[in-house]
């Protein structure tokens, strides 16, 4: 009876931040998702939406591309064929990896959906 989102891409593009932005909740609270300036969500989160009225749950999922995760492994190793639906979330440049998770999610039929962040630091630093 719920709806399982994963918040996919690479690592620092802010995807716990955003996260916790659908769940109406600021960063660093109590119920928050952690976030960080370093590679801060080792394993996958669950978070409930805490509105009753919204049969959500977000999921933060670990960044690709990193020592840890490597950019061709990362959809399987994630589990990303679980969810429902994929937020694949990226800051600056569209890579290879955020190209394998979409070619993956079609391969499986999950929705996707492509999210630019952190798009006012891009527009400042121009």
């Amino acid at each position: 009876g719920k709806f399982h989102f994963a918040i996919a891409g690479l690592s620092g593009s802010g995807k716990s931040s955003l996260v916790n932005a659908f769940r109406g909740v600021l960063n660093q609270t109590a119920k928050a998702a952690a976030t960080g300036i370093t590679e801060t969500t080792m394993v996958v989160g669950r978070y409930p939406d805490p509105n009753p009225d919204k049969p959500c749950i977000w999921y933060d999922v670990p960044g690709a591309g990193t020592l840890t995760i490597k950019d061709w492994d990362y959809f399987n190793k994630q589990g990303l064929y679980i969810f429902d639906a994929i937020i694949v979330l990226f800051d600056n440049r569209f890579t290879a990896t955020d190209i394998a998770i979409l070619r993956n999610c079609e391969r499986w039929k999950i929705p996707t959906f492509i999210v630019r962040s952190k798009s006012d630091q891009q527009i400042e630093n121009l």
